[in-house]
């Protein structure tokens, strides 16, 4: 039994975001698949390093991954 929590931070010597968004999307379907309880998505506006501006847009396309994963 585990959950996941994603913020999103991309720091300028990091990965690129679409990246790291992919790869969320990603961990969300190999999480509901491993018995994962729920994904966090944390908010945070205006952050100079990619902090997650808005959730419900990335809460939707992991919903469209995932079938049963409480997000």
């Amino acid at each position: 039994m585990f959950t996941m929590r994603f913020d999103m931070r991309a720091p300028v010597n990091g990965a690129p975001t679409t990246e790291l968004y992919g790869a969320a999307l990603d961990m969300a379907a190999w999480g509901e698949s491993r018995g994962c309880v729920s994904a966090l998505l944390c908010e945070h506006h205006t952050a100079s390093d990619g902090y997650l501006p808005s959730p419900m847009l990335l809460a939707s396309a992991m919903a469209a991954r995932t079938s049963s994963l409480p997000i």
